[in-house]
């Protein structure tokens, strides 16, 4: 079970990381026209 549970973190780790990084880079390739856009898509209030 313990195992099952490691797998689980483990493989929402690179996925949570994996978004993080695709986010980041989006960001900054659209830094200089849609930042604003992309932030309130990003993180809605």
């Amino acid at each position: 079970m313990s195992e099952q549970l490691t797998n689980v973190k483990s493989v929402f780790h690179k996925r949570f990381a994996n978004l993080s990084s695709a986010i980041s880079n989006r960001l900054w390739r659209n830094a200089d026209t849609n930042y604003k856009c992309d932030v309130l898509l990003t993180f809605p209030e």
